[in-house]
């Protein structure tokens, strides 16, 4: 269970709330799943569905980190083109 909470927790440190909201909320649910199993003594249920929140919430750092790295590379292409832009205006103004 230990290993369940401290991934949900990684997901969000991670990002995952605003990068993979529908993840880490399937990985929130199985948690609540499993401590609810616990709390009634149904164990081998709370640790199929802990293992099945840790399996959800690493997905949700991945689609985190995905997402991420997707907005970082859109920046830096746009970056990129007023950069070409920058040089293209700069090296018509040099024409004679």
């Amino acid at each position: 269970m230990a290993a369940a909470t401290s991934g949900v927790q990684a997901a969000r440190d991670a990002g995952a709330s605003q990068w993979a909201a529908s993840e880490l909320s399937i990985a929130e649910q199985f948690l609540s799943r499993a401590q609810s199993a616990n709390l009634n003594q149904e164990y081998a249920l709370a640790q199929r569905l802990a293992a099945q929140a840790e399996v959800e919430a690493e997905l949700a750092i991945a689609r985190a980190n995905l997402a991420r790295n997707r907005d970082a590379v859109t920046t830096l292409e746009q970056q990129n083109a007023e950069l070409q832009r920058d040089l293209a205006r700069s090296g018509a103004e040099d024409q004679p």
